[in-house]
């Protein structure tokens, strides 16, 4: 998805509680929110789609890299998570 994207910095300025995808109960994820600095010294606040429900995995002010995928803001190293990390980066599984 991101080999084709541009790679956005931006900062995590508030978390808000927000309902999950697919979720059928009352759970709520703590979506992050980031400042992107546009021309002109203004700049857009958008939700950044990587959540879970047991940790905020930014800190606020913390400098992330972010990337557009269609509608969607979503985090660089997304990748880097669970087992995807420990295999060799040849077997891409998700293209």
């Amino acid at each position: 998805m991101r080999t084709t994207s541009k790679k956005i910095s931006a900062e995590v300025i508030e978390y808000r509680k927000e309902k999950g995808p697919m979720r059928n109960d009352y759970t709520e994820l703590d979506y992050p929110y980031v400042k992107i600095d546009l021309e002109n010294n203004e700049y857009t606040i958008q939700k950044v789609k990587y959540a879970n429900s047991w940790s905020k995995p930014f800190e606020i002010g913390q400098k992330i890299d972010v990337f557009w995928y269609g509608n969607d803001l979503l985090y660089w190293n997304a990748y880097d998570n669970g087992i995807n990390k420990y295999l060799p980066n040849k077997w891409n599984l998700k293209k």
